[in-house]
């Protein structure tokens, strides 16, 4: 059985989606579009960038997420969502698909 972006949204409500790579996160961009999600302008998913975390809304809707605002939500600020899922963990049917880690410890800033 082949577990979707809906079935996500319909148990946690709206969520950050964590994609690991490229590979994970077209994957991810194209299974919401073939599910009828669209950005928050309206274009199609597979229309944006690649990010490694998205926001999905209940409402139908996604947005690339600031990895700052993902990285503060496992050090001392409250995520405002349902869930933070491992998208890979998840359509690989691992049991275990909620991320408890940041997976972006180290980000070093350089002056341009």
């Amino acid at each position: 059985m082949m577990r979707t972006i809906t079935e996500l949204v319909r148990e946690y409500g709206d969520l950050w989606v964590y994609l690991n790579g490229e590979a994970v996160s077209g994957r991810f961009l194209r299974d919401a579009e073939r599910e009828g999600f669209s950005l928050s302008n309206g274009a199609p998913p597979t229309q944006t960038n690649r990010g490694y975390v998205m926001a999905v809304h209940g409402n139908g809707t996604l947005a690339h997420l600031p990895l700052f605002v993902w990285w503060r939500s496992f050090h001392g600020t409250k995520a405002p969502v349902g869930a933070k899922i491992d998208y890979e963990r998840y359509v690989g049917g691992e049991a275990d698909f909620i991320c408890r880690a940041c997976h972006f410890e180290r980000v070093e800033l350089r002056s341009s």
